[in-house]
């Protein structure tokens, strides 16, 4: 679901880069994309962390048991791979890779069929997961080596990977231990996962995973 906060961040970068690259300023489209990446690996990370830390209370509160608690904890990690790959697919489209992203839509499908029709009869539930997991990471993998070729990236590992994920953990810990405050598991689900997003927000800020740049710069994008 948070996906959908993501895929309007995604649709606003189209005519942003679009108008860069129709100026030729290079240089303000290497700053869009390194910016969205770093903002998207963010939320994708805080999102995952939710998902798999309270997997067995989001399985409750949607479908009234745990019985799908391992499979939310267990397709998490696929979560910044899905991520990552819808904020790429905006971008590129803001460079006109329409065409590009086609091919690679289409590769996808073709291996989704090939997988379920191999996977699925002699693995089940297995083999369904085996091909989620490697057709959305094939479908990342060619939509960001697009990128690559288009633009100048410069990832900063601690703060787009490490800090988030240091992040992570410590809010989801301030999260479960409001969990245990109260018995109704759907209100205080709500809360919890509330007040995880503030600790990991505040946590992001004070290990300078986000600076006050990114902040501008978002809501700018966001409310110009």
């Amino acid at each position: 679901y948070p996906s959908s906060i993501l895929g309007v961040l995604s649709g606003l970068l189209v005519p942003e880069i679009a108008e860069c690259k129709q100026k030729n300023n290079k240089t303000e489209i290497n700053y869009i994309i390194n910016r969205v990446l770093h903002l998207s690996m963010i939320f994708s990370i805080g999102c995952c962390g939710v998902m798999f830390f309270f997997a067995n209370e989001i399985s409750l509160a949607v479908y009234g048991n745990i019985d799908s608690a391992n499979f939310i904890r267990l397709l998490s990690p696929l979560v910044p791979v899905m991520y990552l790959d819808m904020a790429t697919d905006g971008m590129l489209k803001g460079l006109d890779q329409q065409l590009s992203l086609m091919r690679i839509n289409v590769i996808d499908s073709v291996l989704c069929v090939v997988l379920v029709w191999f996977c699925v009869p002699k693995m089940a539930v297995d083999g369904y997961l085996v091909t989620i997991f490697a057709a959305e990471i094939i479908n990342f993998l060619l939509s960001f080596r697009r990128l690559l070729k288009n633009a100048d990236l410069r990832m900063n590992f601690y703060q787009n990977l490490i800090s988030p994920l240091i992040c992570a953990g410590g809010s989801a810990w301030v999260g479960s231990f409001c969990l245990q405050m109260t018995k109704k598991p759907t209100p205080n689900l709500i809360v919890s996962v509330g007040v995880d997003l503030i600790a990991y927000w505040i946590l992001l800020r004070l290990s300078g995973g986000i600076t006050k740049e990114d902040s501008r710069w978002l809501k700018r994008i966001v409310k110009p």
